[in-house]
């Protein structure tokens, strides 16, 4: 009987020990993808500011947009990609997470489309601009 009930509680304590494991690993891992969740927003409003502030130029460091490498341990960013020339779906694909599970917090896809539109608004911006005909500047209508 008394060895029954060793047997019973090992294999007890060895099933409490699995779901002890898998809670952890599971949280660990939920922890990992909202940290990249987080990470990913930032990088892309740091992003978009950034094009903001450079008539439409596209980051081609961690650095340009004052972050450093670790962050790529939670999130991608396409630095080779030209705003001017991309289509919607490369901008939108840019900027991703490294989590592969679907988002739980905050979704970069939504921040992604504002990131789309700033530089589809550039780009109308330097069209519109081309598209002006050079004037004189330099001196009173009639005179040359």
């Amino acid at each position: 009987m008394k060895k029954m009930l060793k047997i019973a509680i090992y294999i007890f304590l060895g099933l409490a020990l699995i779901i002890a494991i898998l809670v952890i690993y599971y949280f660990s891992q939920f922890g990992y993808q909202v940290k990249c969740e987080y990470v990913t927003w930032e990088v892309i409003r740091k992003t978009n500011k950034y094009i903001e502030d450079n008539q439409g130029r596209w980051p081609k460091s961690w650095s340009d947009i004052g972050l450093n490498d670790k962050y790529s341990k939670y999130s991608t960013i396409d630095f080779s990609l030209d705003p001017f020339t991309a289509t919607e779906d490369e901008i939108l694909s840019a900027i991703k997470t490294k989590s592969k599970q679907d988002p739980f917090y905050h979704d970069p896809k939504k921040l992604s489309i504002q990131l789309y539109k700033t530089i589809a608004s550039i780009k109308d911006k330097n069209s519109n601009e081309a598209d002006r005909p050079n004037r004189r500047t330099t001196g009173p209508v009639g005179h040359q």
